[in-house]
């Protein structure tokens, strides 16, 4: 993902511009990834001993909202920009 989106940047770089909604995107795809992480890493030191199989389903639920989300971008990406 770091990868990508260090690739993504130089593009937009050379582009001129980002795109619209290029920031809020990145914000959603970066919060809701890093509250993933941050509760299977909390979960994995055991911090939640009494509800950790519902923490591991609630990460797997952001995961899936974040497939859908980008999944979403990908197939507007095809329209064409209402400028």
């Amino acid at each position: 993902m770091v990868a990508v989106t260090f690739g993504n940047l130089e593009r937009i770089r050379a582009a001129g511009r980002p795109p619209p909604g290029f920031a809020w995107r990145g914000a959603v795809i970066g919060s809701v990834l890093f509250t993933a992480w941050a509760l299977l890493v909390s979960n994995a030191v055991g911090a939640f001993p009494a509800s950790a199989a519902a923490i591991y389903i609630l990460s797997l639920l952001l995961f899936l909202f974040l497939a859908g989300f980008m999944f979403a971008n990908l197939l507007l990406s095809f329209l064409e920009p209402s400028e």
